[in-house]
């Protein structure tokens, strides 16, 4: 399973470089998204978009409890043969951490997830 996650993430970075060589620099998240989806279904990988994330929290007396009535956040891109989600973002500027943050509370909430990876199609 190793040898095929290296190759994925291989796959990923090329798609990734080609969508943005393909559509060019400032174009919205969701063209990103969509190229990376389509040239990563052609690759044979099954992939899922927009997937809805509720938060499990547990109140001071310990009882579980979801919050976010279907609001709380949406994935970008998953794998799920693989555990994997991506996170995208279209920005001029530096990757922030608060995207990092983002991808972490992401994967937290669904244990099945074991990857993350954030792809920032900046324009420097």
């Amino acid at each position: 399973m190793c040898e095929e996650v290296h190759h994925l993430i291989d796959d990923i970075k090329n798609v990734s470089c080609s969508a943005l060589t393909a559509v060019g620099c400032y174009q919205r998240e969701t063209i990103y998204q969509d190229v990376l989806i389509e040239s990563l279904n052609e690759l044979g990988y099954k992939t899922t978009r927009e997937h809805i994330i509720n938060y499990n929290y547990k109140t001071y007396q310990g009882n579980e409890y979801e919050v976010g009535n279907n609001h709380a956040g949406r994935t970008d891109i998953e794998l799920p043969e693989y555990g994997v989600i991506l996170e995208l973002k279209a920005t001029k500027d530096e990757t922030k951490e608060e995207a990092l943050w983002q991808l972490r509370n992401y994967l937290e909430q669904k244990p099945e997830k074991n990857i993350g990876i954030l792809i920032n199609f900046n324009s420097k």
